[in-house]
Protein backbone atom coordinates (compact mmCIF):
# COMPACT_ATOMS: atom_id res chain seq x y z
CA UNK A 1 0.00 0.00 0.00
CA UNK A 2 1.14 3.48 -0.44
CA UNK A 3 1.25 6.79 1.57
CA UNK A 4 -1.57 8.57 -0.14
CA UNK A 5 -4.01 5.59 -0.76
CA UNK A 6 -4.01 4.86 3.19
CA UNK A 7 -4.27 8.31 3.80
CA UNK A 8 -7.02 8.78 2.22
CA UNK A 9 -8.56 5.21 3.47
CA UNK A 10 -7.68 6.80 6.71
CA UNK A 11 -9.44 9.96 5.91
CA UNK A 12 -12.33 8.70 4.77
CA UNK A 13 -12.66 6.40 7.68
CA UNK A 14 -12.75 9.38 10.04
CA UNK A 15 -14.74 11.49 7.70
CA UNK A 16 -17.66 8.65 7.76
CA UNK A 17 -17.28 8.27 11.79
CA UNK A 18 -17.61 12.00 12.76
CA UNK A 19 -18.95 13.39 9.50
CA UNK A 20 -16.79 15.09 6.93
CA UNK A 21 -17.19 18.06 4.73
CA UNK A 22 -18.15 15.61 1.59
CA UNK A 23 -21.73 17.18 0.50
CA UNK A 24 -22.96 13.53 -0.66
CA UNK A 25 -22.50 12.43 2.47
CA UNK A 26 -24.34 15.63 3.78
CA UNK A 27 -26.86 15.29 1.93
CA UNK A 28 -27.72 11.28 2.64
CA UNK A 29 -27.46 11.77 6.41
CA UNK A 30 -30.20 14.81 5.68
CA UNK A 31 -32.30 12.07 3.78
CA UNK A 32 -31.79 9.57 6.40
CA UNK A 33 -32.80 12.04 9.33
CA UNK A 34 -36.37 12.86 7.19
CA UNK A 35 -37.23 9.32 6.51
CA UNK A 36 -36.72 8.50 10.09
CA UNK A 37 -39.16 11.68 11.03
CA UNK A 38 -41.30 10.62 8.32
CA UNK A 39 -41.47 6.98 9.53
CA UNK A 40 -42.14 8.49 13.25
CA UNK A 41 -44.92 10.56 12.24
CA UNK A 42 -48.46 9.93 10.86
CA UNK A 43 -47.73 10.51 7.59
CA UNK A 44 -45.28 7.38 7.42
CA UNK A 45 -48.65 5.35 5.52
CA UNK A 46 -47.85 7.84 2.22
CA UNK A 47 -44.15 6.99 1.94
CA UNK A 48 -41.83 3.68 2.20
CA UNK A 49 -38.81 4.91 2.47
CA UNK A 50 -36.68 1.65 2.15
CA UNK A 51 -37.85 1.69 -1.39
CA UNK A 52 -38.12 5.40 -2.45
CA UNK A 53 -41.47 4.81 -3.31
CA UNK A 54 -45.32 6.99 -2.87
CA UNK A 55 -47.72 4.20 -1.21
CA UNK A 56 -51.28 4.47 -2.61
CA UNK A 57 -52.61 6.62 0.66
CA UNK A 58 -50.74 9.40 -0.91
CA UNK A 59 -52.66 9.19 -3.86
CA UNK A 60 -56.05 8.89 -2.57
CA UNK A 61 -55.15 12.10 0.09
CA UNK A 62 -54.41 14.51 -2.70
CA UNK A 63 -57.78 13.18 -4.45
CA UNK A 64 -59.80 14.24 -1.66
CA UNK A 65 -58.22 17.52 -1.61
CA UNK A 66 -58.92 17.65 -5.28
CA UNK A 67 -62.32 16.95 -4.40
CA UNK A 68 -62.89 19.37 -1.71
CA UNK A 69 -61.23 21.81 -3.24
CA UNK A 70 -62.46 21.83 -7.21
CA UNK A 71 -65.65 23.45 -7.05
CA UNK A 72 -64.52 26.11 -4.90
CA UNK A 73 -61.70 27.01 -7.77
CA UNK A 74 -64.29 26.74 -10.26
CA UNK A 75 -66.67 28.79 -8.40
CA UNK A 76 -64.02 31.27 -7.84
CA UNK A 77 -63.16 31.39 -11.72
CA UNK A 78 -66.56 32.52 -12.34
CA UNK A 79 -66.38 35.23 -9.99
CA UNK A 80 -63.61 36.39 -11.54
CA UNK A 81 -64.84 36.18 -15.21
CA UNK A 82 -67.77 38.06 -14.05
CA UNK A 83 -65.54 40.67 -12.40
CA UNK A 84 -67.86 40.89 -9.36
CA UNK A 85 -65.61 42.08 -6.73
CA UNK A 86 -68.35 42.82 -3.98
CA UNK A 87 -69.68 39.19 -4.28
CA UNK A 88 -66.00 38.21 -4.12
CA UNK A 89 -65.32 40.30 -0.92
CA UNK A 90 -68.61 39.10 0.39
CA UNK A 91 -68.27 35.70 0.01
CA UNK A 92 -64.59 35.81 1.91
CA UNK A 93 -65.88 37.72 4.76
CA UNK A 94 -68.45 35.30 5.22
CA UNK A 95 -66.22 32.59 5.39
CA UNK A 96 -64.17 34.09 7.61
CA UNK A 97 -66.64 34.90 9.92
CA UNK A 98 -69.17 36.83 11.72
CA UNK A 99 -66.26 38.40 14.04
CA UNK A 100 -63.43 37.99 11.82
CA UNK A 101 -65.35 39.27 8.84
CA UNK A 102 -66.27 42.54 10.76
CA UNK A 103 -63.07 43.22 11.38
CA UNK A 104 -61.49 42.39 7.41
CA UNK A 105 -64.04 44.48 6.28
CA UNK A 106 -63.14 47.48 8.61
CA UNK A 107 -59.58 47.28 7.50
CA UNK A 108 -60.08 46.90 4.20
CA UNK A 109 -62.16 50.43 4.48
CA UNK A 110 -59.38 52.58 6.61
Amino acid sequence: MNKESSGGFIQNLLASLFGGNDADAEKKRQLKFIAKRLSKSRFNKFYHYPGNEALPPLAKFFYEIYKALAPAQIMFQNIQASQNKNLLNRLVFDFAGPAQGKSLEESRRA
